[in-house]
C-alpha cells in the first residue's frame, strides 16, 4: 500500500465484507501493527474492531488477519497461492461439511478445536483469512527458541490412536477391525518421513534470530530465486545442530529412516 491511510482503508473494506455475517452496520478499526518477522508466505495483522449492529447493539472484536504476500514473482514461484487457497477451502468448505457429518452421526461433542474463522476473501493478487485473536482466550505462541519437552512420544501416539478409535466407534464402526494399532503405526512411520524432511527446514527457521529472517519477496525479486532462499547460515550453529540431532536420533532409533 502507498500509505498507512490506504492500508487502513483496505483492511476496512475487507472487514466490511466479512462482518456482514455478524449483522454489523457500522464499525471502526484500530490497527495494532503486524508481525512480519516469521511471515515467509504471508503477513499477520492484528485489528481491534468497535462495531454497532443493525439493531443498535454495541460489539467488539479482536481479530487476526492472515494475508498472503503480494509480490507477483513470489506468488508465481512459490506455493503462496495454493497454500492460502487450501486453507480457505478448509474453513469455507471442509470444516462445515465435517461438522455436519459429525452431527448427522449423533456426535454430541463434535471436533471443534479450531480458531473461529469470521470469513475469507480472495481478491486480485491477495488472499485474506479473518480469525479471532486466540491470545484473548488464553492461548499463546510457544517460544520457538525453547525446545518443547513432549515427554514419551510413544504414549502420545497411543493417545492419538485411542481418540481415533473412540470416535470411530461412536460413528458406528468396529474400530478394531477397521484400523488396528499396528496399521496406525505403519502409516505413521510411512508418512513421518515427510515430517522428518520438513523438520530440516522448520528447525532451521526456529533457530533463526529475528534479524536473520529472510525477506521472501526480496529473494523472489533477486536473480537467485526461491530455491536458494533458505541456503543461509544461522548465527548459532550449535543450537541448530543440537535440536536437529534429537530428531535424527529418534528417527534412527525407531527405524523411520
Amino acid at each position: 500500500m502507498d500509505s498507512a491511510g490506504d492500508f487502513e482503508s483496505e483492511v476496512t473494506s475487507w472487514l466490511k465484507t466479512v462482518l456482514k455475517k455478524e449483522n454489523v452496520d457500522k464499525f471502526s478499526i484500530n490497527l495494532f501493527g503486524n508481525s512480519d518477522k516469521d511471515g515467509y508466505m504471508g503477513d499477520i495483522i492484528f485489528v481491534g474492531v468497535t462495531a454497532t449492529t443493525a439493531t443498535g447493539l454495541a460489539k467488539k472484536y479482536d481479530l487476526v488477519l492472515k494475508c498472503s504476500k503480494r509480490n507477483q514473482i513470489l506468488r508465481e514461484t512459490s506455493p503462496v497461492v495454493a497454500a492460502f487457497h487450501n486453507e480457505i477451502s478448509f474453513y469455507d468448505t471442509v470444516l462445515p461439511a465435517f461438522t455436519r457429518f459429525q452431527k448427522g452421526k449423533g456426535i454430541t461433542d463434535p471436533f471443534d478445536s479450531v480458531p473461529k474463522c469470521y470469513g475469507t476473501l480472495i481478491g486480485d493478487n491477495t488472499e485474506v483469512i479473518v480469525f479471532e485473536n486466540l491470545k484473548n482466550v488464553g492461548y499463546s505462541l510457544w517460544d520457538k527458541k525453547k525446545p518443547e519437552d513432549i515427554g514419551d512420544l510413544d504414549v502420545i501416539l497411543k493417545g492419538y490412536y485411542e481418540s481415533l478409535t473412540d470416535y470411530t466407534r461412536r460413528l458406528g464402526s468396529d474400530s478394531e477391525t477397521l484400523y488396528q494399532f499396528d496399521n496406525f503405526l505403519e502409516d505413521w512411520k510411512r508418512f513421518s518421513r515427510f515430517g522428518i524432511l520438513m523438520s530440516c527446514m522448520v528447525i532451521k527457521i526456529v533457530s533463526t534470530e529475528a534479524d536473520e529472517v529472510i525477506d521472501m519477496a526480496q529473494v523472489a525479486d533477486s536473480s537467485e530465486g526461491i530455491s536458494k532462499a533458505f541456503l543461509y547460515e544461522v548465527k548459532n550453529k550449535n543450537v541448530l545442530k543440537n535440536r536437529m540431532s534429537y530428531i535424527v536420533k529418534y528417527a534412527v532409533d525407531h527405524d523411520l529412516i
